[in-house]
This record gives structure tokens, sequence and C-alpha cells, in this order.
């Protein structure tokens, strides 16, 4: 399995609520991804315990602001950013189209 449905099966486990902001999404609100990330939208407040998830498979955050966390790991060219929302913003995101 990949890296990444591991990590969203084990949030599933652990009960951390998340979606995933996809390129559809993006072009869909006419914008271009131009990254190769892969962003999950989580509650800013379940941060520590996403890091410590996140941390368990090699990641480590490169940038943190007060919106996100980008995180990589050695030797993955495809980084995962952490996009920190309230829970009236991630059910509003989870009941928008196109977003899975």
């Amino acid at each position: 399995m990949k890296p990444i449905c591991t990590i969203a099966n084990e949030a599933q486990t652990k009960e951390l609520p998340f979606s995933f902001l996809n390129k559809m999404t993006i072009e869909y609100h006419g914008l271009e991804q131009t990254s190769r990330d892969v962003d999950f939208v989580v509650l800013s407040n379940d941060f520590p315990r996403w890091q410590n998830l996140l941390s368990s498979h090699g990641y480590e955050p490169f940038l943190v602001t007060d919106t996100f966390i980008q995180l990589k790991r050695a030797g993955d060219d495809t980084p995962i950013v952490l996009m920190l929302v309230d829970e009236s913003t991630l059910s509003l995101i989870k009941n928008t189209p196109f977003v899975m």
C-alpha cells in the first residue's frame, strides 16, 4: 500500500478527521496546481496528533506557518502539506463538490 494511503487509513483508525485537497478541486476554483505535494486539510487542534502519526512514517516538518505545515521524509520527493482549519471550515470543505 502506498504511504499516503497507509497514513490516511491510520488517521481514520485514530479518528483524526481530514479531507484531501486534490488537483481537481484546485482547478475547479480556477487555480493551477504546480506542486507535487499531497494536501491534507486537518483540524488545527489535531496538529500534535498528526505530527506524531507522520513522524512515525519518517515525515518531518520543514516549513511551519500559522495556517499550514509542510513535511517531507528522506528519499521521498512528495511532501505532505497539512492545511490547518477549524471545524466549520473542515465541514464546509468536506461538503463541497470535488473534495474527497
